[in-house]
């Protein structure tokens, strides 16, 4: 199988095929990803404005915050009743997934934002990130640095997506992930936060416009 692929059809719509097991259920876990309330990884996501002016950092937070929370909520629900079309092809061939042209913001914010909050949850930095990923045995770690790099394929083809030229075969191979990695987990995802470490996740998959100067991602706006 080759998997995933993308078309963009007539309407401007992303129909992705040939999603593995692996990454349908990575993508199934993005709604509730995004519901996590601690405070490591809501302060990543939604980090201060004005560390060094606490007079207006409070009206940051009184004005501003709030519809910034919105907008995060709203791309959330938006990313889950689009999950709703996630469903096995026929013959086993994985899944399909459908994203209507207006939503490709939506989701790559929701992407984004996600990776972040696994990164952080499961303590992952930089050397995780260009290690090889190693599930002999899986371990929680590895579970999270999978997940990341799932749905960091995922963002890439919706951000390339946009592009006139724009061809799947420029992300056919992906050096940190392919179709053996997704073959070996016949674990579950539900099960494996319980021992996950907060953090701060330093993403060198990222292309260089996403990082901040230390090396971790943006915020997810």
């Amino acid at each position: 199988m080759n998997f995933p692929s993308i078309e963009v059809e007539a309407d401007g719509s992303l129909l992705f095929r040939h999603l593995a097991a692996g990454y349908a259920r990575a993508l199934r876990e993005v709604p509730d990803i995004l519901l996590d309330d601690s405070e490591d990884v809501r302060v990543r996501l939604f980090p201060n404005s004005y560390v060094d002016d606490p007079e207006r950092e409070a009206d940051w937070e009184r004005y501003s915050k709030p519809d910034l929370i919105a907008l995060f909520e709203s791309r959330r629900a938006i990313v889950a009743r689009d999950l709703d079309s996630l469903s096995p092809e026929p013959v086993w061939s994985g899944y399909s997934l459908r994203i209507p042209e207006s939503h490709r913001s939506a989701w790559m914010a929701a992407l984004n934002a996600a990776r972040v909050a696994i990164g952080v949850r499961a303590g992952i930095d930089a050397a995780d990130m260009e290690a090889e990923l190693d599930f002999d045995p899986p371990d929680a770690k590895q579970l999270a640095l999978y997940r990341i790099h799932v749905l960091g394929h995922v963002l890439a083809l919706v951000v390339a997506s946009f592009q006139e030229d724009f061809s799947v075969a420029d992300f056919d191979e992906d050096d940190d992930l392919d179709e053996e990695d997704d073959d070996d987990l016949d674990f579950d995802f539900e099960d494996d936060d319980d021992d996950l470490e907060d953090d701060d996740l330093e993403d060198d998959d990222l292309e260089d416009d996403d990082l901040e100067d230390d090396g971790s991602p943006r915020p997810w706006t």
